[in-house]
């Protein structure tokens, strides 16, 4: 409780009444600098003629960031900017990774529509997806696996992840955070696969989940949303918002949201806080438009 009353903390007065003026302007410079962040590193993770193809077996090296002492900032608006400082191009990186993903599930359909059927390479590639995407043991058709993919295979809103992380880290500050890299509060079965949470129910099993990098927690979590049969209305709503050729916007997305946590819908309630009270929406929205809006 004490992590969820620091949390609350950061967006509303301890009456519950809106922030003063100053608050207000200071939170749009921070999310300028934000969006300023954000198009820094899909530029720099967007080189210019760079393919949207991706080979299914391919592995990079990259430099896992060691995140700051978020305890240390004493200023909330500097907390909260070193903590989307780091977290921002975590989730970009991931939804880089998953919408050249979704590219290939659509080129493997484009393949299938026109030849009718597909080539060695592309049955080899939906079977590697297919298993990633944990629907290996359904007997379905090829045409079938594709569908299903594209529910599954594409990006989270920013907004949304950032919002998930605020909350269930405690700011970056909690002991599962600081301890094993979990921003995302997700359990693990195995005994020793994390650290025990003090308030576990007698005879529950579960711990929290270590990571050895905030990288890995990050994209544990996308697994988990996009996998997970919890998650399947949120994911129907994303489909339904492509499907109308609308942005993919966070806060349409937490209604789905509701069984990630035992609060339920004051869970769903306390996201939309975090996500409009730091005008996190703009970070889900094209960048041209987004620096508009700013």
């Amino acid at each position: 409780m004490a992590e969820q009353q620091e949390i609350k903390t950061l967006y509303t007065g301890k009456d519950g009444r809106p922030t003063p003026k100053w608050v207000a302007i200071t939170t749009v410079l921070v999310v300028f600098a934000l969006i300023c962040l954000a198009a820094v590193f899909y530029l720099a993770s967007h080189p210019l003629g760079q393919s949207a193809a991706v080979s299914m077996g391919e592995t990079e090296t990259t430099v896992d960031p060691v995140a700051p002492d978020f305890e240390s900032f004493e200023v909330v608006d500097e907390r909260k900017l070193a903590f989307f400082q780091f977290m921002i191009p975590l989730v970009q990186e991931e939804n880089r990774k998953i919408l050249e993903k979704r590219e290939r599930v659509l080129a493997i359909k484009a393949e299938l529509e026109t030849a009718g059927v597909l080539s060695r390479n592309s049955l080899r590639d939906l079977s590697q997806l297919v298993k990633e995407y944990r629907f290996e043991d359904e007997a379905l058709k090829p045409s079938e696996q594709i569908e299903k993919l594209l529910l599954r295979v594409d990006k989270i809103p920013v907004s949304m992840a950032l919002a998930q992380a605020a909350t269930e880290s405690a700011w970056g500050t909690s002991r599962f955070a600081k301890g094993g890299n979990n921003f995302f509060g997700q359990w693990c079965f195995r005994e020793g696969c994390g650290q025990v949470p003090q308030a576990r129910s007698e005879g529950a099993s579960h711990e929290v989940a270590s990571f050895a990098s905030a990288r890995e927690s990050v994209r544990s979590y996308f697994r988990n949303i996009n996998t997970h049969r919890a998650y399947r209305r949120m994911r129907e709503m994303r489909a339904s918002l492509r499907d109308a050729g609308k942005h993919i916007a966070g806060l349409e997305l937490i209604r789905g949201l509701s069984s990630y946590s035992e609060r339920g819908q004051e869970y769903v309630e306390e996201l939309e806080q975090i996500i409009a009270s730091n005008q996190l929406s703009l970070l889900d929205m094209p960048q041209s438009v987004a620096q508009e809006d700013s």
